[in-house]
């Protein structure tokens, strides 16, 4: 209701702003179902469901660049599509993300600035202002590196502890291996004697 309001309060930028209204609703209530569908299937493999919900993060974070400039959750919902990344794959995998989300913050603010798009000033003052997309992306920059290393340093600490954890286990399982041999040794002296 509140997406074909505000379209039919701004009749005057847009041919069609029922259709586009619908087209809005439609987009968002696909992405939900696919972001409830990974959650339940279960019996995907782990690597295809973070790529679809990392996938929708990306859609909805685009969408909402694009239709409420900076005023929105888009850059939220983009740098979320960072941090997962580095979260459920690895450095290489979020540095790409970063990358994809600094080319699209790029081109929607080229659509913006230069007029190719218009976001109506009631939903966004700064879509058109060259400083304000300067500034913002510089802020979605600088967290999403704050936020890959710092997710890479946790990760590769992880990593090390378990495989600290790992070879403690294997040198417990020796010891349980020897002590079991020197047991069996020692049934096998008080048998002999």
């Amino acid at each position: 209701r509140n997406v074909i309001d505000s379209y039919n309060k701004s009749q005057d930028l847009f041919n069609e702003p029922e259709l586009i209204a619908v087209s809005i609703i439609l987009f968002y209530g696909v992405v939900t179902l696919l972001v409830g569908y990974v959650t339940f299937a279960r019996k995907l493999n782990i690597n295809i469901r973070a790529g679809i919900l990392l996938f929708s993060l990306y859609a909805l974070g685009a969408s909402g660049m694009l239709l409420t400039s900076f005023s929105g959750d888009g850059r939220v919902l983009l740098f979320a599509f960072v941090i997962f990344s580095g979260i459920f794959f690895d450095l290489r995998h979020s540095l790409a993300a970063f990358l994809i989300t600094l080319l699209t913050l790029l081109f929607i603010g080229y659509v913006q600035v230069s007029g190719l798009m218009v976001v109506p000033p009631e939903w966004q003052v700064n879509s058109t202002n060259l400083g304000a997309w300067f500034s913002g992306g510089l802020v979605l920059i600088v967290l999403s590196v704050a936020g890959i290393y710092s997710i890479a340093y946790l990760l590769r600490s992880f990593e090390i502890s378990l495989k600290e954890t790992k070879d403690a286990l294997e040198r417990e399982q020796r010891l349980g291996w020897v002590l079991r041999t020197v047991s069996e040794i020692n049934q096998i002296i008080i048998r002999a004697t």
